[in-house]
C-alpha cells in the first residue's frame, strides 16, 4: 500500500467489528502505531474516552486503556483489502505537514518575566535557529516544551505568527499562589511550523471570563450623553485595550523606563522599632503584607534600614499598609524636577467639548525602585523585615520621580491637549473623532510602558468633568468650593457682590484668540485684580481673580501710588496670559490714564513702570461704581478669627470657661430673655425700634438676631469688636468669669477692665469692677501691705485703781 492512500477496512475491538475508511500514513508513523483512531471514527461509533477510569467505551464495548504511555495500544487487526476505489491522494501540503511535525523547534523567553499569582500574561518567545527556513508571518503551533521541569504554569496551545525578529508570542498561565519568575533564555515552548491554517466556518462561540481584566464597560461608565454609534465605538476601543486597565494590585503593571533612586545626605542607617498593632488588626496586617508580596511590590529583606508601618483605613472601610518614612525623608536630598503648572493645565482645556480623565491604579507601585537603592526603603513589622521593589507612597521625591516617568511616557502630546499631573491624566478635544484618536494614542503609550489605570476612577468623553479641584466644562472652569472659602468668610459687603462672585458659572476658560483685559483696584489695606475677556455683547467674563494685602510700608503709600501698585500687581500676576499681546487695564483712578506720560523718572511709580516696559497695554479709566469685582477683592477685610463669623466674641469667651453659658442656640436665647427682663436693655431696644438718635459719645447700639450688641462708639464701629450688652442679672457672672477664673489668676483692676471691655458693656462697668476687686477675698489674702502699720504714740496714764487697764491679745483668722 502506498502512503497517502485511503482504504476501507474492518477492525476488531473487543470482539466487535467496526468498518470505516482509513488513511495509510507516512512510513515513520507506521513503525510507531498499528492504527490511529481519529475523532471522526470515535464520534461515528459513539465512543467515550474515560480518562478517570482509563477506558474507551460505548454501548457495546469497553476497553481498558493505558494513558500514561506516550502512545496508545489498540488491540485489533486490519482485515480487508485495499478498496479498489482509491480516494483522491492527499494534498501535497498534508504530506509537508507530516514532515514538519517531525521537526519541532524550541522557543525561549526573550527577557525576564514576572507573572502575578493566578494570572496569565503574553511572553515574547525567541525561536532558536535551525536548518528549517521560516518566513515572516509563518504560522506556528505553540505548545509547552515537553522537557520543561516546571509544573506550576501552563502554556496555551495556540497558533502564532512569526515576526521579522524571529519571535512570536506565547500565553502563559501561573497556577501558583505566588509570583512566577521566568528567567531570560528559559526554554518554555515547542514550536511546529504550519504550512496552512484551515478556517472553520459556522462555529458557535461563547464568552468565557477567564481573565481578571474583563470589564463590563456598559455598566461601568456613563455614556448616556452619546448616541448608540458613538457608545459602541467607545466600548470597542476600551475592549481593544482591555489590558491597559487593572482593578487589583495583583494585576498592576511594572514600568522599567526609569527607576527611582534615593540620594541621602549621609550613610547612617535609620532604624525604628515596629509600631504595636492592636490584636484585632494583626490578621489584617498580615493580609496586607501578603497582598504586597504576591503583587511583587515588596520582598523580604535584610536591610539595616527599618521604618515602621501602620494600617490606614480608607473611605470604603478597607485598609492600606502605609510606611512611616519620615526619618528617611529627613535626610533625603530633594529632587527638583518641576511639576506642571495647574493654571496652565486648566487653560490648555480652552475650546474643548469632550473631556476624559485617567487615574493610574496605585501609580507609584507601578514604577520600579533601583535595586541598589531598594534596601533604603526597609520596613519592619512583627511578621518580618521587608523592602520595596516598587516606588512606595510617602517617600520624599516620589511625586517628582513619577512625574519624570510620565513626562517620558506622554512626551510630545501636549499639543494634542493631553496632560498629566503625577498620575492623573486628562484628555480634551473639540470633536468626538479627535477624542477617540487621542484616547488610542494614550492607551498605546501606556500599554508600551506597561502602565495600567483604574477603571472605577476613569471618565470618558464627558462634557463636564472634575480635575485637580476644578470643574471643567465647555468654555468654563468652576473653582472648587474650598477655593472660595476666603471669599465666603470675608466680612459681608453691603450689596450682592459677594454672592455673584461665588455663584456658578463663575469663571470662563481663556480664549487666546481674543484680547484680554484686567480690572484693578486698591484700598487702604489690600489690592485686587480680575482677568476678564469681553464677549460679542460687551459683557466682561471673569477668567481669574487675584488679591493680596498691603505690607506695613505699602499701607503708607498715597492713593495714586496704591492704585499704580495695583496695576503692577495685576499685570505681573497674569503675565502668562498678557505677555506678547495688547491688553487693556481698567482702574478707577483718572490720573493713571496718563501713567505712560509721567515726567518724573525718580518717582516710585516711574520705577514700577520700568518693570512693565515688556508689555503693550492701554490704561482706561473705569468708574468705581462699575469696577465692582476688583473693588470687592481689594476692600474685603478678613477676620483674624477663624471661628464662625456668626459667633459673638463675648459669648465665645463665656464658652471656653463657664459651663452655664455654652455657645448654642438655647443659651443665646437665655441671654436674650435676660436682656428682655432688664430695664436698661428694654429701653435701648425700644429706642432702636423708634430710630432714636443717640449722642456721639454713647456706644453704637444695634440688634442682631434679637441680641442687643454695641460698638465702643459710632466712629470706630468697623475697627472694633462687637460687644455684648450685659443685663444686670448677668454682671456678677461676667465679673466672676473675667476675674476669679483659674486661667486668669485674679488680675488687677487694669487687666480686668481691659479683659471685660473687649467683650462686654453695661452701665457703671468701671465702678462695678473696682468694687468687686476691692471686695475679692482671695485678693485681700494675697495682697501685701506697702508699709508696717504702727499705732500712734500717745501718753500712757498710770492706773489709780486695780484692773483699770487690761491688755488683750486678739487671735483672728487670716
Amino acid at each position: 500500500m502506498h502512503s497517502g492512500c485511503v482504504i476501507n477496512s474492518k477492525i476488531l475491538i473487543d470482539k466487535f467489528e467496526y468498518a470505516d475508511d482509513f488513511v495509510v500514513p507516512h512510513s515513520n508513523l507506521s513503525s510507531v502505531f498499528d492504527i490511529i483512531l481519529g475523532l471522526n471514527f470515535l464520534n461515528k461509533k459513539e465512543f467515550i474516552i474515560d480518562c478517570k477510569n482509563n477506558s474507551l467505551r460505548n454501548e457495546t464495548t469497553s476497553i481498558n486503556w493505558n494513558f500514561e504511555r506516550s502512545f496508545y495500544y489498540v488491540f485489533g487487526h486490519i482485515d480487508g483489502q485495499i478498496n479498489k476505489k482509491f480516494k483522491e491522494k492527499l494534498d501535497t501540503s498534508l504530506q509537508n505537514e507530516i514532515n514538519r511535525s517531525q521537526m519541532k523547534l524550541i522557543g525561549k523567553s526573550v527577557s525576564k518575566v514576572r507573572i502575578p499569582p493566578k494570572s496569565q500574561r503574553y511572553v515574547d518567545i525567541s525561536i532558536q535557529p535551525t536548518n528549517v527556513t521560516l518566513q515572516e508571518g509563518q504560522p506556528l503551533l505553540i505548545e509547552k516544551y515537553v522537557n520543561s521541569h516546571f509544573s506550576s504554569f501552563l502554556v496555551a496551545r495556540a497558533v502564532s505568527n512569526m515576526n521579522s525578529n524571529n519571535r512570536c508570542l506565547a500565553l502563559i498561565l501561573n497556577l501558583n499562589d505566588s509570583t512566577l519568575v521566568l528567567n531570560k533564555g528559559m526554554a518554555l515552548v515547542s514550536i511546529v511550523p504550519i504550512e496552512q491554517v484551515a478556517v472553520m466556518q459556522n462555529i458557535n462561540s461563547i464568552s468565557v471570563n477567564n481573565s481578571q481584566n474583563e470589564i463590563n464597560w456598559e455598566n461601568s461608565i456613563n455614556l448616556s450623553h452619546l448616541n448608540h454609534s458613538e457608545r459602541s465605538d467607545v466600548i470597542s476601543l476600551l475592549n481593544k485595550y482591555n489590558s491597559v486597565f487593572a482593578q487589583e494590585l495583583s494585576d498592576l503593571g511594572e514600568c522599567s523606563i526609569i527607576q527611582h533612586e534615593i540620594h541621602l545626605t549621609d550613610n547612617i542607617p535609620t532604624r525604628q522599632k515596629p509600631y504595636r498593632v492592636p490584636y484585632n488588626l494583626k490578621a489584617e496586617m498580615k493580609k496586607q503584607i501578603n497582598i504586597l508580596l504576591d503583587a511583587g511590590i515588596i520582598q523580604p529583606s535584610t536591610s539595616s534600614y527599618a521604618a515602621p508601618v501602620l494600617l490606614v483605613k480608607k473611605s470604603d472601610g478597607s485598609f492600606r499598609l502605609v510606611a512611616d518614612l519620615r526619618k528617611l525623608n529627613s535626610k533625603t536630598i530633594p529632587d527638583n524636577f518641576p511639576l506642571p503648572n495647574l493654571n496652565e493645565m486648566i487653560d490648555m482645556l480652552s475650546g474643548s467639548k469632550f473631556f476624559s480623565t485617567l487615574d493610574l491604579t496605585s501609580g507609584f507601585h507601578q514604577m520600579q525602585m533601583n535595586p541598589s537603592h531598594a534596601h533604603l526603603t526597609g520596613i519592619t513589622t512583627e511578621f518580618g523585615l521587608f523592602q520595596y521593589k516598587r516606588l512606595p507612597f510617602g517617600l520624599k521625591n516620589a511625586g517628582a520621580s513619577f512625574q519624570r516617568l510620565m513626562s517620558i511616557v506622554l512626551a510630545g502630546l501636549s499639543d494634542l491637549k493631553i496632560a498629566c499631573y503625577i498620575d492623573d491624566i486628562i484628555i480634551a478635544s473639540k470633536t468626538f473623532e479627535e477624542h477617540m484618536n487621542r484616547l488610542e494614542i494614550v492607551f498605546k503609550r501606556l500599554q508600551s510602558a506597561n502602565l495600567k489605570v483604574k477603571p472605577s476612577k476613569c471618565s470618558f468623553l464627558q462634557h463636564e468633568i472634575t480635575y485637580l479641584g476644578h470643574t471643567v466644562r465647555e468654555g468654563q472652569v468652576l473653582p472648587d468650593g474650598k477655593n472660595l472659602d476666603s471669599i465666603r468668610k470675608s466680612l459681608p459687603p453691603t450689596n450682592r457682590k459677594q454672592n455673584h462672585l461665588v455663584s456658578v458659572p463663575c469663571l470662563s476658560l481663556p480664549d487666546f484668540d481674543k484680547p484680554f483685559a484686567i480690572c484693578t483696584d486698591a484700598s487702604k489695606y489690600s489690592l485686587g485684580a480680575v482677568l476678564v475677556q469681553e464677549d460679542e455683547s460687551g459683557f466682561q467674563h471673569p477668567i481669574s481673580f487675584a488679591s493680596r494685602k498691603l505690607g506695613p510700608t505699602e499701607i503708607k503709600y498715597s492713593v495714586v501710588e496704591k492704585e499704580a501698585l495695583g496695576v503692577v500687581f495685576g499685570i505681573n500676576h497674569f503675565k502668562n496670559y498678557l505677555y506678547g499681546s495688547h491688553f487693556i487695564v481698567y482702574c478707577d483712578q483718572q490720573c493713571l490714564s496718563k501713567l505712560m506720560k509721567l515726567k518724573d523718572p525718580t518717582s516710585r511709580i516711574a520705577r514700577w513702570l520700568l518693570t512693565l516696559q515688556q508689555y503693550t497695554y492701554t490704561v482706561v479709566h473705569k468708574p468705581g461704581r462699575l469696577n465692582l469685582m476688583a473693588d470687592y477683592l481689594s476692600r474685603a477685610k478678613y477676620s483674624n478669627n477663624n471661628e464662625n463669623e456668626n459667633r459673638l466674641n463675648a459669648v465665645n469667651a463665656l464658652d471656653s470657661n463657664f459651663s452655664t453659658f455654652q455657645i448654642n442656640s438655647m443659651q443665646i436665647n437665655d441671654i436674650i430673655k435676660l436682656q428682655n427682663q432688664d430695664g436698661f436693655c428694654q429701653q435701648i431696644k425700644e429706642k432702636l425700634r423708634n430710630n432714636w438718635h443717640f449722642s456721639r459719645r454713647s456706644p453704637a447700639f444695634f440688634v442682631k438676631n434679637d441680641l442687643l450688641l454695641c460698638y465702643r462708639n459710632k466712629r470706630n464701629r468697623h475697627d472694633s469688636r462687637a460687644k455684648l450688652v450685659v443685663p444686670k442679672s448677668m454682671v456678677s457672672t461676667v465679673l466672676q468669669f473675667c476675674h476669679d477664673n483659674n486661667s486668669v489668676a485674679h488680675p488687677g483692676l487694669a487687666r480686668t477692665l481691659k479683659r471685660i471691655e473687649q467683650n462686654y458693656f453695661w452701665q457703671g462697668l468701671y465702678l462695678n469692677v473696682k468694687n468687686y476687686i476691692a471686695s475679692c477675698h482671695s485678693c485681700i489674702q494675697r495682697r501685701g501691705f506697702s508699709k508696717t502699720v504702727k499705732a500712734p504714740i500717745q501718753k500712757f496714764l498710770s492706773p489709780n485703781i486695780l484692773f483699770k487697764n487690761a491688755p488683750l491679745t486678739l487671735l483672728v483668722p487670716l
